[in-house]
């Protein structure tokens, strides 16, 4: 009997020593953390993965998800950059409690021409971690933009002339767009309901309602141009006049799919002198500003010129 319950004793304390280093070994689990992918809705701006090449004073941007994998909360995320030589700086340091964390961090690359390391990392309570890692070469700005003045947008029922494409300045019929799909960032109408607009090619339901089914469906792209409205006077619009500036004249804006006189407020929009930003995707930004409106239109014709400056 004694013998038996000497055995039982020592199967108890095994077992407690067993669910002792069983809890020990579930607590030193590390977090799981991941880029995420795809296109940030608010902005049209990709998440960045992996290691690339930018333009100094770029911005980038980066999305990190995570998750605990023991009992304890995340409760620490940190961006390290590490610049050639230079010490370890610190870019964010965020404390917080919470079993998952997300964060969409727009990120401006360094000011110099070489190379730069990121870090992402995230703590648990339990001092656990873990990390992503990204490798940024930086290369010398361009010093010049694309320019095109006096650009005319033309709308009515025989020969609008309304797609734009901003990597040449191209005003392009609306019958010969699906065959340059791949360059049209925007096009021009004016009806009743919206006013003098500008839209993306990604609009089709209500491009199908104001041109031709043929002109608008089949394309081989449909290229995903957000547009806002900026604050931006028409003299600061004049004053840019490289790639830094015109991405800081573009940045933190409210872009949307199309710009209009009429919605979502009437007033709103195409005066002489409003100043637009847009993005096409692959960090390429640009500014519109409008230098003439033709509100007389009849017939259904309008127009508006346009001055527009775009990175290369």
């Amino acid at each position: 009997m004694k013998k038996l319950s000497y055995l039982l004793g020592l199967i108890i304390v095994a077992g407690i020593i067993f669910n002792a280093c069983k809890k020990d070994e579930d607590e030193t689990q590390p977090p799981s953390i991941s880029f995420k992918t795809g296109t940030h809705e608010q902005t049209g701006m990709k998440y960045l993965t992996s290691d690339t090449t930018l333009y100094v004073n770029e911005y980038f941007l980066v999305g990190i998800s995570a998750s605990t994998n023991i009992s304890k909360d995340l409760n620490r995320f940190q961006i390290l950059r590490k610049y050639e030589t230079e010490d370890v700086v610190i870019y964010k340091d965020t404390s917080f409690s919470s079993s998952t964390f997300n964060i969409d961090a727009f990120i401006k690359a360094n000011k110099q021409d070489d190379i730069e390391d990121f870090t992402f990392k995230i703590y648990d309570k339990a001092d656990n971690y873990n990390s992503l890692h990204l490798t940024i070469t930086t290369i010398p700005l361009p010093s010049t933009l694309n320019e095109y003045t006096n650009v005319e947008l033309f709308y009515d029922t025989i020969s609008p002339n309304s797609a734009f494409a901003s990597t040449t300045g191209e005003v392009i019929n609306i019958a010969n767009a699906a065959a340059n799909a791949n360059k049209v960032d925007w096009i021009y109408f004016k009806d009743l309901i919206y006013g003098h607009t500008i839209i993306a090619p990604t609009e089709t339901s209500i491009l199908l309602d104001l041109f031709d089914t043929a002109y608008i469906t089949g394309w081989s792209q449909y290229n995903a141009t957000t547009f806002a409205r900026t604050q931006w006077a028409a003299s600061e619009f004049d004053g840019i006049d490289n790639k830094t500036s015109l991405i800081a004249a573009t940045w933190n804006q409210d872009y949307s799919t199309f710009i209009s006189q009429l919605k979502p407020e009437p007033g709103e929009g195409f005066d002489v002198n409003d100043v637009y930003a847009f993005y096409t995707g692959q960090y390429k930004y640009g500014l519109i500003k409008i230098t003439e409106v033709n509100k007389g239109a009849k017939n259904g014709e309008s127009s508006i010129k346009c001055d527009v400056k775009v990175v290369k």
